[in-house]
């Protein structure tokens, strides 16, 4: 019903994200802190923001998932509560922390995202948002 985008490297497969309803994602662990989740949830919230009729979008991750947490602020999300989600993973109901993201938000986020890269890629750094 959504977007869902697959994400490769030289090793193969190393996640996915989806714009369905919210921003979701999942990557495997031996590539967690190298800017994929970042760099495709920027591409994937252009995606939802191109159309001019889309809301805010929501997103979350669950208790104690620090990364998570992290990838969603740099991008601009507000946290907006708690939730109760089913966990397909876990095969039960859990809490959520509920993340929102403006339009508003995101273009002062894009901007400074992009910003951000291009100087990373001037300096040798490569671009990692």
């Amino acid at each position: 019903a959504g977007q869902v985008w697959f994400v490769h490297d030289a090793t193969g497969l190393v996640g996915g994200i989806s714009v369905d309803g919210e921003l979701g994602y999942w990557f495997r662990r031996e590539v967690w802190g190298r800017g994929y989740a970042v760099e495709a949830a920027f591409a994937a919230i252009e995606a939802h923001f191109a159309d001019c009729r889309a809301g805010d979008l929501p997103s979350g991750h669950l208790p104690g998932n620090d990364r998570s947490r992290r990838v969603l602020e740099k991008l601009g999300f507000r946290p907006n509560g708690i939730r109760i989600v089913a966990s397909r993973a876990l095969a039960q109901q859990v809490e959520s922390q509920s993340y929102q993201l403006t339009r508003t938000d995101w273009v002062l986020r894009r901007d400074a995202l992009s910003t951000a890269a291009d100087c990373d890629t001037r300096s040798g750094q490569g671009a990692s948002r």
